[in-house]
């Protein structure tokens, strides 16, 4: 596609040595190749790199990209309109009463783990399938795996982090939703025959 555009442009440069315009249609079609272009070459390009990048990011924000022919493609961050989001799940007391429910895992040896602290629930089951098994599904967490010795510099980000022994952290930054997708294939990968469901706080 971008050989076309170059060979569009060359026709369109020649046009304009002969002293020949270009016709209002000639414009559009022009315009509508350089949209397919961005469409389906550019924009997917820049995506996929710059989600590489903020993956990892809590905030929601905007980007505004501008080319301009001359002055070069620019990059900025648009207004700050933040969207705070909850980065712990030691939640307050309005959190805690818009969740509508908790987990409850049920272990082979009938023992029930059912906290209204979800992360507690997640803890169990990763002391009850051995940390070393769980680390080496590769869970990972703002960059690090989810099971690691190293604490974050933030004090924010340590807040979520648990011990599960001596020198051990487990990350427990994520919503529930995650919590319970984390268990199911903790439990499916590790064949622990687990019984996980959803209750009602």
């Amino acid at each position: 596609m971008q050989k076309i555009l170059s060979k569009a442009y060359q026709a369109m440069a020649l046009l304009q040595e002969i002293g020949m315009d270009l016709s209002n249609e000639q414009k559009r079609s022009i315009a509508k190749m350089e949209q397919a272009y961005l469409e389906k070459v550019v924009i997917p390009s820049v995506l996929e790199e710059t989600e590489s990048l903020v993956a990892e990011m809590l905030n929601k924000f905007q980007l505004e990209v501008s080319y301009k022919r001359g002055t070069g493609l620019s990059i900025e961050l648009a207004e700050r309109k933040y969207v705070e989001q909850k980065l712990f799940h030691m939640e307050d007391t309005k959190e805690r009463r818009k969740r509508k429910y908790i987990l409850k895992v049920t272990f082979p040896d009938g023992r029930v783990s059912c906290h209204r602290q979800v992360w507690e629930t997640l803890m169990d089951v990763v002391r009850y399938a051995g940390k070393d098994k769980v680390r080496a599904l590769g869970f990972t967490m703002f960059g690090k795996n989810m099971i690691s010795k190293q604490r974050y510099e933030d004090e924010r980000y340590q807040a979520g982090q648990k011990e599960i022994e001596q020198g051990w952290y487990l990350c427990t930054v994520s919503s529930t939703d995650k919590k319970y997708e984390q268990i199911l294939t903790i439990n499916r990968s590790l064949q622990l025959g687990l019984n996980v469901e959803k209750v009602k706080k």
